[in-house]
């Protein structure tokens, strides 16, 4: 009986390729989860001619308030903050 091997699947190519001053970079933000005092936000940038991606990656922020002792206290979100920019 011929045993099967098993093949994995080929990654998807998620290499990081270089850049080089003046290259045309696209950057994609998006914000998968906002809550009352957090923002967490992916990004991706790419080469605009060759489409290779130069840059990922994401981050998390809590809105803060600075204590008079140093300290931090979250603080809601404003309005403002959550309302998109006006593009073009």
């Amino acid at each position: 009986m011929a045993r099967l091997r098993h093949r994995p699947r080929p990654k998807p190519d998620t290499t990081v390729r270089p850049v080089a001053y003046g290259d045309q970079i696209v950057t994609t933000i998006t914000l998968p989860e906002i809550s009352a005092h957090t923002l967490h936000w992916n990004r991706k940038a790419k080469n605009a001619v060759a489409e290779a991606t130069v840059s990922e990656g994401g981050a998390t922020r809590v809105h803060a308030r600075i204590n008079e002792n140093g300290g931090l206290k979250a603080q809601p979100i404003s309005v403002e903050m959550l309302t998109p920019p006006r593009t073009g």
